[in-house]
């Protein structure tokens, strides 16, 4: 098995609803991952170390981001639950990274 984000610790793959476009995922992640880009370029919002585009499961679009190991769980649940609310979000699932 190969990991495709670095570091270890925990995440979340983000499985978009069938249909949805590239448009809307651009969107949503500058709306949801990154914080208002500065001149400096973009960060991700706290709690988030890792972003990556992962290919599309069938008509799909996934996303996966990493989090902070030092999160708690209720920082953990706000993350999801921001995810969560967004319309073009069909599941959040966890996943540990192995950091090898």
């Amino acid at each position: 098995m190969v990991d495709i984000l670095p570091g270890t610790g925990k995440g979340f793959y983000i499985y978009f609803k069938p249909g949805t476009s590239e448009a809307e995922i651009r969107e949503f992640s500058d709306r949801v991952i990154f914080p208002p880009a500065s001149s400096l370029g973009k960060d991700l919002k706290a709690g988030i170390t890792s972003f990556v585009r992962v290919a599309p499961s069938g008509s799909q679009e996934t996303i996966a981001i990493g989090l902070r190991p030092d999160l708690t769980p209720v920082q953990r649940q706000e993350i999801r639950s921001r995810i969560e609310k967004e319309s073009i979000v069909q599941q959040v699932a966890d996943f540990r990274l192995n950091g090898r």
